[in-house]
């Protein structure tokens, strides 16, 4: 996943070659950056809070304020660190303040010069499980992976399993107009 001025660099290279992308820079944003989409999606997606920047300590435990004492997701507007899941991703429970602050923490010093834009904390939600991680612990769920071009699927597939399948679940019909509101002509997640 491209920085968007490494996008925008790409596009404008091609451009120059007569060659474009799906998506201009704009539409890249708009469908990369959690911020820009998630207005959208409210109400078919996890409860999100976000920052335009990184955060001093009372800053974050504001933005922790609403999720009471349930478990949270750290990421940045793109990306989270999964892998290293109960150091620098998951949050068991947002009222502790101090393990709270150390994932957060972890998580901005991995993310490093790689970190997008701001943090993002959003509420985890269980999904139907299918097991645990052999290597980070993280619980693994029966998840899909969707790829959309002009509002339609093109192709789903099993996030953990990679198998292709020929159908998709029917709550997706509505997420796919509330993504007509996001202007980009392709997404995937």
């Amino acid at each position: 996943m491209l920085k968007p001025e490494d996008y925008e660099c790409l596009y404008n290279k091609l451009a120059e070659k007569n060659y474009f992308l799906i998506n201009n820079p704009e539409e890249y944003i708009n469908a990369h950056y959690l911020p820009k989409w998630y207005k959208h999606l409210e109400g078919v997606t996890p409860k999100t809070k976000w920052s335009n920047s990184v955060l001093n300590k009372e800053e974050i435990i504001d933005m922790l304020k609403c999720f009471g004492p349930k478990p949270v997701i750290v990421k940045d507007y793109v990306k989270s660190r999964k892998h290293e899941w109960y150091k620098s991703c998951y949050i068991e429970n947002a009222e502790e303040k101090e393990k709270s602050l150390q994932v957060i923490n972890n998580f901005i010093k991995g993310q490093g010069e790689e970190l997008n834009q701001g943090i993002v904390l959003r509420e985890f939600v269980n999904l139907e499980s299918i097991g645990f991680h052999e290597k980070s612990r993280m619980p693994i769920s029966n998840e899909l992976r969707l790829f959309i071009y002009n509002y339609r699927v093109i192709c789903t597939i099993g996030y953990w399993d990679g198998k292709g399948l020929n159908e998709y679940p029917k709550f997706v019909d509505e997420v796919l107009e509330k993504l007509k509101k996001v202007q980009s002509n392709f997404f995937y997640g």
